[in-house]
């Protein structure tokens, strides 16, 4: 605190006006940075779903070839 604010109400109230402000566009900044962290987050999240599905796709399918393969060997 100043010493004008300490001598000066008017004057302290209109920094501490001035003072939130700044932590309300501060604080909303934040805020949106973590949306966007959120969404990508979700984002990344579903694509390592899907991917997960294709490999057991994959795999699933490998396994029914070799399976045929081998019966038909025998």
């Amino acid at each position: 605190m100043s010493d004008v604010e300490k001598e000066n109400l008017g004057a302290h109230v209109e920094l501490c006006a001035e003072r939130y402000a700044t932590l309300e566009r501060r604080l909303e900044t934040v805020e949106r940075k973590l949306d966007d962290i959120a969404r990508g987050t979700d984002q990344t999240r579903m694509l390592i779903i899907k991917s997960i599905m294709a490999a057991t796709g994959i795999l699933s399918l490998v396994i029914s070839i070799t399976i045929v393969i081998l019966g038909r060997a025998h």
